[in-house]
């Protein structure tokens, strides 16, 4: 009898992806629109956040924000700024976001009273773009170092 090969796969984000589409059903619900931004650390993420939430808050939107960090509470001080309640999440050097710590974080805040909810996920572009967090939609914010003009300000002669 000639053995059979029987391959099992199984998601290894799986309990996370079900998580985030429980998630996601809630704030459709709610009628809240989610934003996941992620980007790398410096790239001018929390500023125009800030900017953003400001904007939104002078509008009359109800907007608030859940910020993701190693280790500091840095980026949800300068969100709070804007007016918008903010929720800090140290994730300790995990270097993501993951939906059953969006979950934990939401309790007490009325889903139903919220237009928009920003997540700002921890500032690396690596592990955070695999985690769903059961937003609508992911952006990613993008900055050439030191600005797109340096190579035209700073010519080096070709040899």
């Amino acid at each position: 009898m000639k053995p059979r090969l029987l391959e099992i796969r199984k998601g290894v984000l799986e309990k996370n992806d079900q998580l985030a589409e429980g998630l996601r059903s809630r704030f459709h619900a709610a009628g809240t629109f989610t934003l996941n931004w992620v980007s790398s650390p410096g790239s001018g993420k929390t500023a125009l956040l800030e900017s953003l939430l400001t904007a939104a808050i002078s509008r009359g939107t109800a907007a608030a924000a859940l910020v993701g960090d190693c280790a500091t509470d840095n980026d949800a001080r300068r969100l709070e700024r804007s007016g918008a309640p903010v929720r800090q999440i140290v994730t300790e050097s995990m270097c993501h976001l993951e939906a059953d710590m969006i979950a934990e974080y939401l309790d007490g805040w009325r889903l139903a009273d919220l237009d928009l909810l920003v997540i700002e996920n921890v500032g690396n572009l690596v592990c955070p773009t695999a985690y769903d967090l059961g937003e609508d939609t992911r952006v990613a914010l993008l900055s050439v170092t030191e600005g797109e003009d340096k190579p035209a300000k700073y010519p080096q002669p070709v040899s």
